[in-house]
């Protein structure tokens, strides 16, 4: 007798379970949408940040951090951010903010560091009945950052910090001696700028063959060849040559990723043989593979001033990619000969920073058994091939990054 009165109570079972499950689509939906456009802001965050950021280290605004460079970061930032659309339509200038470090005391951001936030009210579709719309925020921090960790595609070439070689001018760094660190453009011969010179001839640390009495420390300018073999000799992907033949290896090689990355504060130790062919022999050879590869960029002269194709002094409006991709350019390890000087017993160097360099011309082995190199300090990014040219400055490597 009981039974007639359960008659439907599953009909009213099910009906509520559908309508549960339809909520739980309806959320679902919406916060699939939401989520989506979260993505999009995110999106548009990271590019704004990223080109933001390239204020920081593109000439004429490199390494500086005035209303200038802000002002060219801002415009740069909110351009790119805007550039995609979230949900239907680009961002308004209202929904992307830019801030930067505001002060000393600011602990949000660093220095060359740019915050780019978007924001766009999303309209819920089936949660308007109990919230019409939501507020969907992203936000991504970017930074011209000084290359110092895991820096690949390195050559060889152990170059010390210039310094001003006083009285009495024996090539050596003595104490007290005016070191260089930055660019003096009151003294760019001398000092750490783009564009000057710098004489690339192997110091001759141990080795007797050439000269009786060899020099234990580096000449200002001058480098000592490093020995990345005895670094990568444990690897496998590095089971390559030592000695010259390893050297000229490194040298001519214009990335070498899987076998090396070096760090600053990093301890390099130098090859305590004579390098001058190797030095000569793979110099030579970057300067040849330009030519096949690209059919030449012009050897350094400042009465070029106004063209295109040079990377020390094309005009800020030259795109310059041909010289960017050029086997001339590359990054080496600059270290400090007030700490590094390779006296007897002492047959490392330390990484103090990345610099970026251009490969200029090559003069034949002279009569004295060495073989002079020439190249310019430039600016450089640490992906291989990207590159500045500017007169101010200094030649750091520097590369974007997001830190957010």
């Amino acid at each position: 007798m009981k039974r007639k009165y359960n008659r439907g109570q599953v009909l009213v079972l099910v009906a509520l379970a559908i309508i549960v499950l339809l909520g739980f689509a309806a959320l679902a939906i919406d916060l699939g949408y939401l989520w989506t456009v979260r993505h999009e802001l995110q999106r548009c965050a990271d590019a704004g940040a990223l080109a933001g950021a390239a204020a920081f280290k593109d000439p004429p605004h490199r390494g500086s951090e005035n209303n200038g460079t802000k002002n060219k970061a801002r415009d740069l930032a909110k351009e790119f951010a805007r550039k995609d659309k979230v949900i239907t339509s680009a961002l308004a200038d209202n929904e992307v903010i830019v801030t930067f470090k505001a002060n000393a005391a600011d602990n949000t951001l660093t220095y060359f560091q740019i915050r780019v936030d978007t924001s766009r009210r999303a309209n819920l579709f089936f949660g308007r009945i109990f919230l019409p719309w939501v507020d969907v925020n992203a936000y991504a921090i970017a930074e011209a950052a000084t290359a110092s960790h895991n820096v690949n595609c390195i050559k060889p070439f152990g170059i010390s910090y210039p310094w001003n070689d006083n009285a009495p001018k024996n090539n050596l760094y003595d104490t007290g001696e005016k070191l260089y660190k930055e660019c003096d453009p009151s003294n760019p011969t001398w000092s750490f700028c783009p564009g000057s010179l710098i004489t690339i001839k192997v110091s001759n640390k141990d080795n007797t063959a050439i000269d009786p009495t060899p020099n234990p420390q580096t000449e200002t300018s001058h480098f000592f060849a490093l020995d990345f073999a005895e670094m990568t000799r444990r690897m496998p992907a590095c089971n390559g040559p030592g000695g010259a033949a390893g050297f000229e290896l490194w040298t001519k090689s214009q990335c070498l990723d899987d076998c090396l990355t070096i760090s600053v504060g990093d301890s390099i130790p130098v090859e305590p043989g004579n390098m001058v062919g190797p030095t000569y022999d793979g110099a030579q050879y970057l300067i040849d593979q330009e030519m096949i590869q690209l059919h030449g960029v012009t050897r350094f002269d400042e009465g070029i001033a106004s063209t295109c194709g040079h990377p020390i002094f094309g005009s800020e409006g030259c795109d310059g990619t041909t010289w960017k991709l050029s086997p001339r350019v590359f990054r080496i390890p600059v270290y400090d000969p007030t700490v590094d000087q390779l006296r007897p017993g002492n047959a490392d160097i330390h990484v103090a920073e990345f610099a970026g360099m251009w490969l200029d011309h090559v003069d034949d082995v002279g009569s004295d058994g060495q073989a002079t190199v020439y190249g310019r300090w430039i600016t450089a990014d640490v992906i291989r091939g990207a590159g500045g040219g500017s007169t101010s400055g200094t030649p750091t490597v520097i590369y974007l990054r997001l830190v957010k």
